[in-house]
């Protein structure tokens, strides 16, 4: 009886089907680490693209004064969800500033500041890429 027993533990259809399930699972979780480590490739190249250009535009810059366009990657009443916004973003190494916009109640986190508008909308478009997708410029007066 036990060659028997054996024979039909290692001839078991059912363990054939549970190791075919689990080589399917090891194959998806596979392609699945692939992806991830592509995305996070994807993501660390879009973040430097931002830094080089907001570096770029820095190096471009005067004084804070003189700095009337900014490009606005969020805006709050909430003083304290304005102060978390842009720590969460200085933490991804962008430089962002809040802004208190003028005869309004709203902050507004800053992403970049320029001297021109020139300068700002040629910033956008990559800021609009990687950091925030409804981002947009703001004059200050």
């Amino acid at each position: 009886m036990a060659t028997s027993c054996r024979y039909i533990e290692s001839h078991n259809p059912f363990n054939k089907k549970k190791r075919e399930r689990e080589l399917v699972m090891e194959r998806r979780m596979d392609s699945i680490r692939v992806a991830d480590s592509v995305n996070r490739t994807h993501l660390a190249v879009r973040q430097k693209a931002v830094e080089d250009s907001l570096a770029a535009a820095a190096a471009n810059r005067v004084n804070d004064a003189e700095l009337k366009y900014h490009i606005i990657i969020g805006s709050f009443i909430t003083p304290e969800y304005a102060d978390a916004y842009a720590s969460f973003y200085s933490g991804k190494g962008l430089e962002a500033k809040i802004i208190d916009k003028a005869n309004s109640r709203f902050r507004l986190v800053t992403a970049s500041s320029f001297a021109s508008l020139s300068e700002a909308s040629g910033a956008l478009a990559s800021v609009r890429e990687t950091v925030e997708a409804g981002s947009w410029i703001y004059k200050s007066e």
